[in-house]
């Protein structure tokens, strides 16, 4: 059954508020946001127990992989919380964590198009201002889609703008307001193409960002 697969809808989820599936043969727990029957299309957040592996695996669809806890090993090297990992489609690894990690996952989204291997480590010095309060790191631009992080300062406020294209979000730390509501870290949002917000900080927050992918759903 799909979750959360019209792409038309605004969607907003709090990891720590909906119900985790865990696995009982490898104790991974996942909170899936968005996910289409079969799987080769899911948004999810999982939580891997220290000392789980997993064998080489292709990525048919590729993979987005953003670390927020801990870390995770691959034979490229190690990805510690912070860190951003973008897979094309087809790549095959196989990974490990000995120490347990929390990962936000896009499985399935990658644009056939685009065969860029992305590896990007924590770096709060590549932030850049965009406006009074706000900051912004990009990690991955193709065609219309643009990856970034985005860190609010205490009570800034972004400009009211259109999402051309679509955009989605997930609150890594801090929280986020807007007329719809309040919502704070382990949130996910999505916006369909063409909506639109004005949104603020009470607290400060740093968040995921993708844009643009969206477009004609």
């Amino acid at each position: 059954m799909d979750l959360n697969m019209d792409l038309t809808d605004w969607v907003s989820c709090d990891s720590h508020a909906v119900s985790w599936q865990t696995n009982a043969d490898d104790n991974v727990a996942r909170c899936f946001l968005e996910q289409a029957e079969g799987g080769l299309h899911s948004t999810v957040v999982g939580k891997f127990p220290a000392g789980f592996k997993l064998p080489p695996h292709p990525h048919p669809g590729g993979e987005e992989v953003f670390v927020l806890e801990g870390s995770f090993f691959d034979a490229d090297g190690e990805y510690p919380a912070g860190s951003y990992l973008r897979l094309p489609r087809g790549w095959v690894h196989a990974t490990e964590t000995p120490g347990g990690c929390t990962l936000f996952v896009k499985v399935g989204q990658v644009p056939a198009e685009d065969s860029t291997r992305v590896h990007l480590a924590s770096d709060d010095h590549d932030f850049k201002e965009v406006s009074p309060g706000l900051r912004r790191r990009v990690l991955h631009e193709f065609g219309d889609e643009q990856v970034f992080l985005i860190r609010f300062e205490p009570g800034a406020t972004a400009d009211h703008h259109v999402h051309t294209g679509g955009e989605e979000l997930y609150i890594i730390e801090g929280d986020l307001a807007d007329d719809r509501g309040h919502y704070t870290a382990g949130s996910w949002l999505r916006f369909p193409d063409g909506s639109a917000h004005t949104p603020h900080s009470p607290s400060g927050c740093l968040m995921f960002v993708k844009r643009g992918h969206l477009s004609g759903s």
